[in-house]
């Protein structure tokens, strides 16, 4: 008897038998019992490896990225190794094998043959990180797949589907109140040419930050960069250029337009943190040993990956009817790219 062969003695999914061979919590007591108690019953010899092969044709998870435009170049690969780490990790774990697809353009169109197969017991579950998509993709998505296992990764909405996303809005609210603390009252912000949901998210939260404490939201202080290091250094020397004035400090949407602001601004001849202090956002580790090292939020990508499977799974043992939200929050990053003007003003004044 295998894994496959006690989960139809039972009538439950081969994914149930698997979390309670791999001792993975998500599983009521009752029905772990059940399974023990059989597991016992039948002499069932169990390894890690074996539950693993004997399920792997009926365990698959489809991870799906989509792409809005596949032509366009956005240095974010690190982000998506991060996130499959995780998802890799966990499924493997649970004895499920993971495929990776692209989808771009008409997202619904390309999901349909996916759902078709999570229907037809081809696949297990999908997962798909919407970071490029619209409100309307993912209304589209949620509509086509109610009842089926499907998590929405890196996207908030208020849909009927399952969703795991970053707090991107109290993200930047953050680090822009730590810039006012810190006596900047002239904060610009940088943002992308290309569109995403978590880039408008961001922008919200600064400005959001700007309001709360009074400070006025300045068009001249609002630069938009190419999302490539190269092109994003050469859009933020032509801002410089025509710039009547600068602010004391930008907040990024993200860590590779910051180190192309960064690049830019010195070559401009100004000094980084003394003349404008800069905060990025997702924290890729060539932020650490830039000159100067960039303060950033730093995401938990990884987790975010292995919650989503943890959340499928769930799903796909239809042990929890309900949908749900997972917010993931950021950790605030500060390093030698920022300043506080406070503290400086103190120190100057004491030496004087």
């Amino acid at each position: 008897m295998n894994a496959k062969d006690l989960a139809k003695k039972l009538g439950l999914s081969p994914s149930t038998v698997s979390m309670v061979l791999n001792n993975k919590p998500g599983i009521s007591a009752k029905t772990r019992q059940r399974i023990l108690d059989a597991i016992a019953e039948s002499g069932f010899k169990h390894t890690k490896s074996q539950a693993t092969k004997n399920t792997v044709d009926t365990m698959t998870i489809c991870f799906l990225i989509f792409k809005r435009d596949i032509q366009v170049k956005i240095e974010d690969s690190q982000f998506f190794s991060k996130v499959i780490e995780g998802l890799e990790t966990e499924a493997n774990d649970y004895g499920y094998q993971m495929n990776i697809s692209y989808i771009s353009n008409n997202a619904l169109e390309g999901v349909r043959p996916l759902l078709n197969s999570v229907r037809n017991g081809e696949l297990s579950g999908l997962i798909i990180l919407a970071t490029e998509m619209t409100d309307a993709d993912v209304k589209r998505i949620s509509d086509a797949s109610i009842d089926l296992p499907v998590v929405i990764l890196d996207f908030y909405t208020d849909e009927k589907i399952d969703t795991i996303y970053l707090d991107n809005k109290n993200a930047t609210m953050r680090a822009t109140e730590h810039l006012i603390n810190g006596g900047h009252t002239e904060i610009g912000f940088l943002n992308s040419t290309f569109w995403i949901h978590n880039m408008e998210k961001r922008f919200e939260g600064y400005k959001a930050a700007l309001n709360k404490h009074n400070l006025e939201f300045r068009d001249e202080f609002y630069f938009e960069l190419n999302p490539t290091i190269d092109d994003g250094r050469i859009d933020m020397l032509k801002h410089l250029k025509k710039a009547k004035k600068l602010p004391s400090a930008f907040i990024a949407s993200n860590d590779i337009i910051a180190i192309a602001a960064l690049s830019a601004i010195q070559d401009f001849g100004l000094k980084i943190p003394e003349d404008i202090s800069i905060i990025g956002f997702d924290d890729i580790p060539f932020c650490s040993i830039l000159n100067p090292s960039l303060s950033t939020i730093r995401i938990q990508k990884e987790r975010m990956g292995k919650l989503a499977v943890i959340r499928l799974l769930e799903r796909i043992d239809s042990l929890i009817p309900e949908r749900i939200t997972l917010r993931i929050n950021s950790d605030l990053v500060i390093r030698d790219s920022v300043i506080d003007k406070n503290k400086k003003l103190a120190a100057d004044n004491t030496t004087e």
